[in-house]
């Protein structure tokens, strides 16, 4: 389930409210313009037939004229009145009483003479917009006639009829999809970058962006050959690093025979019991554990990783066979559960190796009565396979630290630092992932191997 403080919905809810607000503003203002201009149209065709009628009665009858105006400006306030609008002074075609009602109230038209005397209407007191024509009667006298305009609405009201229309859906649903499709645009191809920079840093080297990401011209496809650029030189460095760890680690194997060799002589010479003699031995024998595990890290990266596939429950107990064979006062426990997997797709060796160097670091790091616990469980599409000891565990900084290489937390001990980084990398190259959590008796280290695929 996304989150809402994702960039999608960061950039989907910026580009939503920008887009509803823009929508919003140009239908309000697009659409005052329009019904204003459609309003003062119509309102200048009605002034100019009632200024004619007007007029024209008024040559005839002026005082008759005047009493139809006076109704008329009545009638706005009581639009029902039995003498409303005087159809029979104004219309020669007899309309039924009930459309007579139905007409819309006169307008306060303002009408002067050609000297500017006003005849029917108020001294002008207003400011704002008004309709100003003049208008020639049949018997050739000029008048000018002038309707001040109100404002046809607020923009709030404007706003509340919009929100309530169908236009409203109609600009929701363009905002939404507009705003859905710059958001995915934008996000996809950062999550793809996401996704192979997780590959990369679990230890696929070898991961590349897709051509289609790489062939952008904008700045997305700039950072994604950045991308390639760096992950091919951090493959490149490390391969370089690789070789020369075991093109060394070949190389210290001669001269340490040779050495070896020549201990062996001293030692005929001197006596087995030579406390220099003994020394040599000694650091002989860790220099040879530091070869063979400096090979052994190298060697991994030269195995078949998906060549085969293993039955997880027998290397677990050949391991567990190979501890009590080195340790057999120590208690081993192996728990499977039912729905636990128990095939997996990889090479059967890498698994071996990740056992062995964890097992091997219990060995070298807890009490030689501390005990080992081994429970496989199910986790999701996953199955985990937990190894706990009873040593105490480790500090907290420590815990950070524990698969680098050459790591080591307490430099008096004899190892090296190098078999739980062993074990990291045994366990990613089988599309796995390892870590480290501190229990209440000791340390436990949890591996989490994808189920098999069949």
């Amino acid at each position: 389930m996304h989150r809402f403080n994702r960039l999608f919905w960061k950039i989907f809810a910026v580009s939503w409210l920008a887009s509803i607000s823009v929508i919003l503003v140009t239908i309000i203002v697009i659409g005052e313009l329009t019904e204003r201009s459609s309003v003062r149209e119509i309102l200048e065709i009605r002034a100019h037939r009632q200024a004619e009628k007007t007029i024209e009665l008024y040559e005839r009858d002026p005082e008759k004229a005047r009493r139809l105006v006076y109704r008329q400006q009545k009638s706005r306030h009581d639009r029902y009145d039995d003498d409303h609008w005087e159809h029979r002074d104004w219309d020669d075609d007899h309309r039924s009483h009930r459309d007579r009602y139905k007409r819309k109230p006169a307008l306060l038209l303002n009408i002067y003479t050609s000297d500017g005397a006003l005849l029917f209407g108020r001294p002008a007191r207003y400011s704002g917009d008004e309709i100003r024509f003049t208008y020639t009667s049949e018997a050739g006298q000029n008048y000018l006639v002038s309707l001040p305009i109100s404002p046809v609405k607020s923009h709030i009201a404007r706003l509340k009829a919009l929100l309530l229309s169908m236009q409203a859906v109609l600009v929701i649903i363009t905002a939404t999809l507009a705003s859905l499709l710059l958001s995915w645009m934008i996000v996809r191809p950062i999550n793809r970058l996401r996704d192979h920079v997780q590959q990369l840093h679990s230890g696929d080297l070898s991961t590349r962006l897709e051509p289609r990401l790489l062939g952008r011209g904008d700045e997305i496809g700039a950072l994604a050959r950045e991308f390639d650029y760096m992950a091919s030189y951090v493959e490149n460095t490390l391969q370089g690093q690789q070789r020369l760890l075991q093109d060394v680690s070949h190389e210290l194997r001669a001269p340490l025979a040779r050495l070896q060799a020549v201990s062996g002589l001293l030692e005929q010479r001197l006596g087995s019991d030579d406390k220099l003699v003994q020394r040599m031995h000694t650091e002989f024998e860790r220099l040879d554990r530091l070869i063979e595990e400096m090979l052994s890290l190298a060697r991994i990266e030269h195995l078949d990783s998906q060549s085969e596939s293993f039955v997880l429950s027998a290397i677990l107990e050949q391991a567990l066979e190979d501890f009590r064979f080195t340790a057999p006062n120590r208690e081993t426990q192996l728990t499977l559960d039912a729905n636990a997997g128990d095939r997996f797709a990889g090479n059967s060796e890498l698994m071996s190796r990740a056992l062995s160097n964890i097992l091997g670091n219990i060995l070298k790091h807890t009490p030689s009565d501390s005990g080992v616990e081994i429970h496989v469980k199910p986790l999701g599409k996953s199955t985990a396979i937990t190894i706990s000891d009873a040593g105490g565990g480790v500090t907290p900084d420590a815990l950070a630290h524990l698969f680098e290489p050459f790591y080591r937390q307490d430099q008096r001990n004899n190892g090296y630092g190098l078999g739980l980084s062993i074990a990291k990398r045994a366990v990613t190259r089988l599309g796995g992932a390892i870590s480290a959590e501190n229990t209440a008796k000791g340390l436990a280290v949890t591996i989490n191997l994808p189920l098999f695929a069949k």
